[in-house]
């Protein structure tokens, strides 16, 4: 499961980084919910984030997997804002050129929101 996680997310970014510069679209507002979808929704933002990309994570409910916790931390050592507050949320929103879903989905099937 780990390296499906790390390909899906590393898909993902590799996509968003094809079709959005990070000059034009720097800020991304990661919605991480607590399963395998968040999970390569955290492995995305760390990608992202060594692709020159500013992104945010928001976390209303983590996952309880070693996996998902040893993302997680790697996401944290690298300084990646780790959000749960709702209006702490809004406010990054608002701030935010593009929203990645990885909440709900099927396997490997986060989604991108231009905002």
């Amino acid at each position: 499961m780990p390296q499906l996680m790390e390909l899906a997310g590393l898909a993902c970014a590799q996509a968003f980084h094809k079709t959005f510069h990070p000059t034009s679209h720097r800020k991304v507002m990661i919605c991480c919910g607590p399963g395998n979808q968040g999970g390569d929704g955290l492995v995305a933002a760390r990608h992202l984030h060594h692709f020159k990309y500013e992104p945010t994570i928001y976390l209303p409910k983590p996952g309880s997997k070693d996996i998902y916790k040893r993302l997680l931390r790697q996401c944290e050592n690298l300084r990646i804002p780790v959000i749960s507050e709702t209006g702490v949320f809004e406010k990054r929103l608002k701030e935010s050129d593009a929203i990645l879903d990885a909440v709900f989905g099927t396997f490997s099937n986060l989604g991108i929101i231009l905002i």
